[in-house]
């Protein structure tokens, strides 16, 4: 005979909860240039990181973006990119390295609906992350899953962000991560941190990149028009 023991349906949760538990970070925007990352449960002031851009005054077209563990602009620095989009002699500097953008992401070019990039491979350090595009419109959402090998290997979801283009000017972002409250260590949320960043300016630089194409085929087709009165498909 076997007797059933029957838990409150309160510790039932409480298990549950310390076993699985999502923890929501919220990117608040703090001045015209800057945003801070807090878990939704806080307030700014306790801030997990400060990330501010920058003009570089020598190449206006590549902003600088610092990331800082705190929530001041003179909190200690995480990493710092350097990146016009997908340019190759971007850089990004993070724990004590500095790499060329090409030697820190791997890009899986893809048309997706509005010809945005559709996963970046961020492979930075050991802690080898995939950003993915599911969702492009009004709200931006990606997903984050760790990675084994190749692009095929194994994943494992880890989180998902969103973004929104009509956000209250207040909240930029918001970034989920669906583990184990106990697993987010602060190597992990670094990486995921910056990683995003680079992504999210993978994004508009894709779609830039696509109308600057697009111009370029009209200017060719113009050309050819003029030269041979025959225009050029």
């Amino acid at each position: 005979m076997h007797t059933v023991i029957r838990l409150p349906q309160e510790l039932v949760d409480t298990i549950l909860e310390h076993l699985w538990h999502t923890t929501t970070y919220a990117f608040s925007v703090v001045s015209h240039n800057a945003v801070v990352v807090t878990p939704t449960s806080t307030d700014s002031s306790q801030g997990l990181y400060h990330i501010a851009v920058y003009t570089n005054v020598f190449k206006a077209q590549t902003p600088v973006t610092v990331i800082r563990r705190g929530s001041s602009e003179d909190s200690p620095i995480v990493a710092e990119t350097m990146l016009n989009g997908h340019a190759a002699d971007g850089k990004i500097t993070f724990g004590g390295q500095t790499k060329k953008l090409n030697k820190a992401v791997k890009w899986k070019y893809k048309v997706f609906k509005n010809d945005r990039v559709s996963e970046m491979r961020w492979t930075f350090s050991e802690q080898k992350l995939v950003w993915k595009l599911v969702q492009s419109g009004e709200d931006m959402l990606y997903e984050c899953s760790t990675l084994g090998g190749g692009w095929r290997s194994s994943r494992t979801h880890v989180a998902t962000m969103r973004l929104s283009k009509h956000y209250d000017g207040r909240q930029a972002a918001e970034l989920t991560i669906d583990v184990p409250e106990s697993e987010i260590t602060s190597d992990l949320l670094d990486h995921m941190i910056v990683s995003s960043l680079v992504f999210q300016r993978g994004q508009d630089d894709g779609k830039r990149l696509k109308e600057e194409s697009k111009a370029m085929k009209v200017a060719v087709n113009v050309l050819s028009t003029v030269m041979t009165g025959v225009p050029s498909f």
